[in-house]
């Protein structure tokens, strides 16, 4: 049984160790994506102390809501939200930092530091680092959702991501929702042959391959499902996984899907590993299953996630027979 967690407000007294998670958390996120001279910058950790100093006696920040997680009496997240910069946006708060150290990731501290500070009725709004799909599907199971602005700060890619609880998100495109009513056929009423002639509708409508790597790439993964022959049913997957490699973050935002482009991988590469499972090809299986684990991170821990991972499970154990 692990030591109790604490989430509390900030205090000027927590400034150095927050200073100090505060960098760590930047070493462990950052490394790669920022030049090791800043991470390991010997003034990055009085640079934070002077920020942190101001952001809890300044009066000008009084308006913010800062927040620790402890353990064992030691500081191992921090976060912060405040009022946003233009008052103009359709969002009433921002938050600015949330930072958990990674040892201490899946144990709880960061939906305490958010709901510490952020309502559950606040519109909220975000800035994460791209790639960094364990934030990303952290946020989304929060309901957040990524609404295509993009900028670069410190020299790092960052997507904006909002919670607008006064209209919660959903599919907004028109053909993947008719997508949608195919998936429900075949799952939901077992309407089998119905589905797949209403995707090959919806196939002949966005001008095949030709079409949106969007709805390519969400029908043909469909299509796969509704196959009688599993050579059709690996060609296309194929097809879905090619359109996937020319998506991004912001179309499927503009959409309203959740899920971000990495999401989608472990499904994909999970399909091709049963195709070629099914046909006796146990190499490009395992390969194809290889891909789909090292992309789980960019799930979240709802149901769409632990169903792909309970997939990933049983095949893994199909394979091992």
């Amino acid at each position: 049984m692990g030591s109790p967690l604490t989430v509390r407000p900030a205090r000027v007294e927590d400034v150095a160790q927050m200073a100090r998670v505060n960098v760590r958390c930047w070493q462990e996120t950052y490394r790669g994506l920022m030049p090791d001279a800043v991470l390991d910058d010997p003034g990055f950790v009085a640079a934070r102390e002077r920020f942190w100093t101001a952001a809890l006696t300044d009066e000008r920040y009084h308006a913010n809501r800062a927040a620790v997680a402890e353990r064992d009496g030691e500081v191992i997240g921090i976060a912060m939200s405040g009022p946003p910069l233009d008052a103009a946006t359709a969002w009433t708060r921002q938050l600015y930092v949330l930072y958990v150290r990674a040892a201490e990731h899946g144990r709880g501290a960061g939906p305490a530091l958010l709901a510490a500070v952020i309502d559950p009725e606040d519109a909220v709004a975000l800035w994460v680092a791209d790639p960094n799909p364990r934030a990303q599907a952290f946020y989304r199971k929060h309901g957040f959702v990524a609404d295509g602005a993009t900028q670069v700060e410190e020299g790092v890619r960052e997507i904006r991501m909002v919670r607008d609880v006064r209209q919660p998100p959903a599919i907004t495109d028109a053909t993947l929702t008719r997508i949608g009513q195919g998936v429900e056929m075949h799952h939901g009423r077992g309407e089998r042959d119905a589905a797949r002639r209403l995707f090959e509708e919806i196939w002949d409508e966005i001008g095949g391959e030709k079409g949106d790597p969007l709805h390519v790439c969400v029908l043909a993964h469909s299509m796969a499902d509704v196959q009688d022959d599993v050579r059709q049913e690996l060609l296309w997957d194929q097809r879905a996984l090619a359109a996937a490699d020319l998506l991004t973050d912001e179309r499927t935002g503009q959409a309203g899907v959740a899920l971000p482009v990495a999401g989608l991988y472990p499904s994909l590469h999970l399909n091709l590993a049963d195709c070629y499972r099914k046909l006796g090809d146990a190499g490009r299986a395992r390969e194809h299953l290889q891909r789909a684990r090292s992309g789980i991170g960019a799930l979240g821990d709802d149901e769409y996630g632990t169903l792909i991972k309970g997939g990933l499970e049983r095949l893994t154990q199909l394979l091992a027979e």
